[in-house]
C-alpha cells in the first residue's frame, strides 16, 4: 500500500506518557464503556527508546494480544492492563502483565504503515472471568457500510493532553477503498485496509492513544475485524475517516505465529 509518507498520515499512539501529543488516536464523541462489556481490550504502556506511549490491544486468547505493528516497533517494555475500564486508580478487576517480548510482522514499514500488525505474548496465561475474556477472529471479509465498533483510552478532542479515565467506545461504519482514498487526496488504500467514520453529522473517531486496539462487529458474536492504525492530518475531529489494518487479510499470519 502507498501511504505517499507519514506527513499525509497521522499514527493513533501517544508519546511520551505524560500526553505530550505526537502522532496518535483516541475516541471522538464516544460513549463510556460498561463494566464488563469489552473484556477483551486491553491497555498497553509501551517504553520505547526516548518515550513511553499508549497503546491499546486485543486478548486473542489466554496468552497472546493483538495490537498494531508501530505500537511493537523498537519496543523495550511492555506494561499490559486487562480486565478494567479504568486508565488508573485501583480495581480489583485489573490483572497486570510486564514483557519485553512482541512479534512484529516482517514486512511492516514505519514509512508507509504497510502491515501495521503485532502480536505480544503474555508471559503468564491469563484467567478467564466476567471481565476477562478473548475475542474471535473473523471467519470471513468485511463488506463495505457495515458497523463496526471501536474503543480506547486515548484523547477526546485534538486539543487534548491526558489519556481518558475510562474505556471510551464508538460505532462507526466502514466505507469503501476508493471513498477513503478520497477524503486522503488520492492514497493508494488497498484491501489490507478497512476505513470507517461516523455513520451521522457529529463527528465520531479514533484518536491519539487509540493505537492497536480492536475494531470489532458485534452481530451476531463479537469478532476482531480491523486494528486501530492511522488517522487524518487534518485531525481526529476533521470527519474524515480513521483507518485499520484489516484483521482478516493477516489470519495465516496471525496463526503461524501463535497457534491459535
Amino acid at each position: 500500500m502507498r501511504f505517499l509518507n507519514l506527513i499525509f498520515i497521522v499514527c493513533f499512539t501517544l508519546t511520551p506518557i505524560i500526553w505530550a501529543k505526537t502522532p496518535g488516536p483516541r475516541i471522538i464523541n464516544g460513549k463510556t464503556a460498561e463494566k464488563g462489556q469489552f473484556p477483551w481490550q486491553v491497555a498497553i504502556h509501551v517504553t520505547q527508546p526516548g518515550v513511553s506511549t499508549l497503546c491499546g490491544g486485543a486478548l486473542l486468547n489466554e496468552k497472546w494480544i493483538l495490537t498494531a505493528g508501530h505500537c511493537v516497533k523498537d519496543a523495550t517494555n511492555f506494561k499490559i492492563a486487562v480486565g478494567s475500564n479504568h486508565f488508573n486508580g485501583d480495581d480489583p478487576s485489573r490483572v497486570v502483565f510486564k514483557t519485553s517480548d512482541y512479534i512484529l510482522h516482517e514486512d511492516y514499514d514505519k514509512y508507509t504503515l504497510a502491515n501495521d500488525i503485532g502480536l505480544i505474548p503474555l508471559p503468564q496465561a491469563v484467567s478467564f472471568n466476567d471481565d476477562i475474556q478473548p475475542i474471535a477472529l473473523p471467519s470471513q471479509g468485511l463488506t463495505d457500510g457495515s458497523t463496526v465498533t471501536v474503543g480506547g483510552w486515548g484523547l477526546t478532542s485534538d486539543d487534548g493532553e491526558e489519556a481518558s479515565p475510562e474505556l471510551m467506545y464508538v460505532d462507526l461504519v466502514t466505507i469503501s477503498n476508493s471513498e477513503c482514498s478520497t477524503a486522503y487526496d488520492g492514497l493508494d488504500i488497498n484491501n489490507r485496509v478497512i476505513c470507517a467514520k461516523g455513520p451521522g453529522t457529529i463527528v465520531q473517531s479514533t484518536c491519539e492513544g487509540d493505537s492497536g486496539g480492536p475494531l470489532v462487529t458485534r452481530d451476531p458474536n463479537p469478532t476482531h475485524v480491523g486494528v486501530v492504525s492511522f488517522g487524518h492530518p487534518d485531525g481526529c475531529e476533521s470527519g474524515k475517516p480513521a483507518g485499520f489494518t484489516r484483521t482478516y487479510n493477516y489470519i495465516d499470519w496471525i496463526k503461524g505465529k501463535t497457534g491459535i
